[in-house]
């Protein structure tokens, strides 16, 4: 009988151990399981952690963001996206067909490397929204009879025509006189004149950006929709991407009799009511950029 005890009392220790190595074991396991997802979950969290900064600067179109971004997403990808529809282009009044040209907020973001283009693109038309709601820019630019979208082509041509920013309220009420009939007397039809939209309407069409004076004159003579010196009224699509600050000029511009405007060859603007003063300013003051020397 003592034998048996002393048989089950080794059996009895044995099994004890054996549970507790078995306990050790599973416990390991655990631990080594616990680790292997914080290490996974540190990764990941590591690389969203990751971010690149984006800067849009004012006055820069799809041609000139897909050169920037060309070597994180590529050129082609960003013009792609810019031609997909966005949750937001009911907001802004977005026709169908169009780029997100024009809605592109300048500012310098910041992303994570895993961010796509249509990611910067949304983020920065949310950005816009937010800038719009805030200033009330849909009311200030009905009260000058325009839609929120034609108000920001209109301040997308007015931030490639402006070089000092003292003159965008200035410009932006040139502008409208041209556009809303104020100007007849002076330049006949309704048309902006603006030199920016046809080089924009030449290299909508696949062209590249006019850098000579000869290529600049068959920018300026082919027939694109957003050409306003052949076309009357605004162009289809803004044709840049306005800072705030232009767009609250061109909501706001100042009330003026002014048809034409020049940047001279000091860089300084110069206004004229008729096209007589139009061509004496020329003639003065800009004999070197406007080749009348």
């Amino acid at each position: 009988m003592h034998r048996t005890l002393r048989l089950l009392t080794v059996i009895l220790i044995i099994m004890i151990i054996l549970t507790g190595a078995l306990m050790a074991l599973f416990i390991q396991r655990q631990l080594n399981e616990r680790e292997q997802r914080r290490l996974e979950q540190e990764q990941i969290e590591n690389e969203k952690a990751a971010t690149f900064r984006a800067m849009i600067v004012p006055g820069s179109d799809m041609f000139s963001l897909a050169v920037a971004f060309d070597a994180r997403f590529g050129s082609s990808e960003w013009q792609t996206a810019m031609r997909e529809p966005t949750p937001l282009d009911g907001f802004f009044g977005r026709p169908e067909g169009n780029t997100a040209e024009g809605l592109i907020f300048p500012e310098t973001y910041e992303f994570f490397e895993t961010a796509t283009p249509a990611d910067v693109i949304q983020r920065a038309m949310r950005e816009l929204q937010t800038f719009t709601t805030r200033h009330q820019l849909t009311a200030a630019f009905e009260r000058q009879n325009l839609t929120l979208y034609e108000g920001i082509i209109l301040a997308s041509i007015v931030e490639r025509e402006v070089t000092a920013a003292s003159d965008r309220e200035m410009v932006a009420g040139l502008l409208l006189n041209r556009l809303q009939g104020r100007c007849q007397s002076q330049i006949g039809n309704p048309r902006l004149g603006a030199d920016p939209t046809f080089i924009y309407g030449w290299m909508l069409a696949g062209n590249p950006r006019p850098t000579t004076t000869a290529e600049v004159a068959t920018a300026l003579n082919f027939n694109s929709p957003y050409n306003t010196r052949l076309h009357v009224g605004l162009p289809p699509g803004p044709i840049s991407n306005p800072s705030g600050a232009t767009l609250l000029a061109t909501a706001n511009p100042s009330e003026n009799s002014y048809c034409f405007f020049i940047s001279d060859d000091d860089g300084q603007t110069r206004f004229a009511r008729t096209l007589a003063e139009h061509q004496a300013n020329i003639r003065n003051y800009c004999k070197v950029r406007c080749g009348a020397g």
